[in-house]
């Protein structure tokens, strides 16, 4: 599992088509594997269970805090995949089984409180506006620096 899109395919004739295409039909096969994986849950022991389904989070990112989680993921993944390639079942350790993981990620238009604020520019700096319900918000926190790399070694 790669977090990219295939590399350069938005740029060839007919890639942007292409790849929602290719979006499209892996979002519907994950939604199969969640509704099978529904359907046995119960068998499974615990263990598996615990950390298997669906999780949601909505983040509130800059573009390259995004970028920088997605390059994680792959990082996060990447042994596995280089070390236990689908086809080689001797790579395999014992008790293993095939986990299929999908990561959807879709950056969000403005709610419309957050589209009646004045964004600042690039090169502006702003005190932190207060939240129209009272929320400060995650985005909002003056004190809020940017996130660890949870795949970057300290």
């Amino acid at each position: 599992m790669s977090t990219a899109p295939i590399e350069g395919i938005e740029e060839r004739p007919g890639g942007a088509e292409a790849l929602a295409v290719f979006e499209q039909v892996a979002a519907e096969r994950a939604l199969e594997d969640l509704a099978d994986w529904q359907e046995r849950r119960a068998s499974w022991p615990p263990g598996w269970r615990r950390h298997a389904g669906i999780g949601l989070s909505t983040l509130y990112l800059t573009e390259d805090e995004f970028n920088g989680l997605m390059e994680a993921f792959d990082r996060l993944l990447a042994p596995y995949l280089e070390q236990r390639p689908i086809d080689d079942v001797a790579s395999r350790p014992v008790g293993s089984k095939a986990i299929k993981m999908s990561l959807i990620a879709a950056p969000q238009e403005p709610t419309a409180a957050e589209a009646g604020r004045k964004k600042p520019r690039a090169t502006e700096s702003r005190a932190p506006a207060k939240d129209p319900v009272g929320d400060p918000g995650p985005t909002e926190n003056p004190s809020a620096g940017p996130i660890p790399d949870p795949g970057a070694s300290s």
